[in-house]
């Protein structure tokens, strides 16, 4: 069986490129492989902003895209 690490890397960054960037943090989640793939490629973020909001019992965090 195939898995998404077998495929080469000009159609995965193509893949990754049109994903948003909260999907490539929930990938990153999946499996050390993929997490260090996206270390090691640095995917284009596209962000115009990045929020972080801490509360007494809360976390919470956005991000805006261009």
């Amino acid at each position: 069986m195939v898995s998404l690490l077998d495929m080469p890397d000009v159609p995965m960054n193509l893949i990754i490129s049109h994903v948003g960037p909260l999907m490539i943090f929930s990938l990153r989640k999946v499996c050390r492989s993929l997490r260090d793939y996206f270390d090691e490629t640095k995917p284009e973020s596209h962000f115009s902003e990045i929020g972080i909001r801490m509360g007494y019992k809360k976390l919470q965090s956005s991000c805006a895209t261009i």
